[in-house]
């Protein structure tokens, strides 16, 4: 009876496979990690395993997971439930749960590895800005303005579309 409406991500080092919930506005989501061979149910963010939902203020859940299985670690974006998160990070070891989470706003886009080290994410949002984040704290590297760029400093190269320019981001790791 729960809304899926986003692909799975599959740990094959965790025979996982972890579906995120979109549910009505209004009413909390949950994410499920279920063994990706049997389908049995391993835990619930915001909820268990026998149907019930919590109470973490997780919104709807529209795109994938982005998952760094070294790391045991599963990021997700949602629109935001009673001023709750909107950028979430679950470790998907022993029973699962919540390492940080934070309101930037709400997001239908999955978030993004900024590299192969997988140190730092990044985030758009509904209201057209772009976050980069470290991936362990949730600490924000940097942000866009919705309405263009944010003057940068660094080596990464970001593209403005308000101005059509490329200017660099700062450093973060």
């Amino acid at each position: 009876g729960t809304a899926l409406s986003a692909s799975p991500v599959i740990s094959r080092s965790q025979d996982l496979a972890f579906f995120a919930t979109r549910n009505l506005t209004g009413q909390q989501n949950r994410v499920f990690a279920v063994h990706a061979k049997t389908g049995v149910c391993q835990w619930v963010y915001n909820g268990d395993c026998a149907g019930a939902t919590g109470s973490q203020n997780l919104g709807q859940v529209s795109s994938s997971p982005v998952l760094d299985t070294t790391a045991q670690r599963l990021y997700l974006t949602s629109t935001s439930l009673n001023g709750g998160d909107t950028v979430w990070a679950l470790t998907t070891s022993g029973t699962g749960g919540k390492l940080w989470g934070r309101n930037l706003g709400a997001s239908y886009s999955s978030p993004a590895f900024v590299d192969t080290t997988k140190q730092s994410l990044y985030v758009g949002t509904n209201s057209g800005r772009i976050h980069r984040l470290n991936a362990t704290s949730g600490q924000s590297c940097w942000s866009s303005a919705g309405t263009g760029c944010t003057d940068f400093s660094g080596d990464e190269q970001v593209y403005c579309v308000a101005t059509d320019t490329r200017v660099a981001a700062s450093s973060c790791p």
